[in-house]
């Protein structure tokens, strides 16, 4: 399957929304989930959910004092049943929609972070 992808500008520095990301992860991160950090550029998580085998990266790039934060979301079906039923489940469009409602949560716990610790 081709990769989705999803992208937004956070009024945010990378470092912190970097941070924000892996403290996250590790949170919500099971045994079998590889997490690969290249601070504060990147992190790579790796492993299976539902019958499906996942890659996703999310880039954190500076840009006008805040960051782009993209998320590229790569899987397969890891088992038989899940290839019979992937391509009539409407996967990737749940996908989409969750990954966007994620960037949006992402941009708002950021950028409330950040208005707390100016204003306070």
């Amino acid at each position: 399957m081709n990769p989705i992808t999803a992208s937004t500008w956070i009024d945010t520095p990378p470092s912190d929304v970097f941070a924000l990301v892996t403290k996250s992860l590790e949170a919500s991160a099971d045994g079998g989930t590889s997490i690969r950090r290249e601070p504060p550029r990147s992190v790579v998580s790796k492993g299976e959910a539902n019958g499906r085998k996942y890659t996703r990266t999310m880039m954190f790039e500076p840009d006008r004092g805040g960051t782009i934060v993209s998320i590229d979301l790569d899987f397969e079906a890891a088992s038989f049943v899940s290839r019979l039923i992937s391509p009539m489940s409407g996967t990737a469009n749940k996908a989409k929609k969750d990954l966007a409602q994620e960037l949006q949560n992402l941009k708002t716990e950021a950028e409330n972070a950040r208005s707390a610790v100016a204003g306070g």
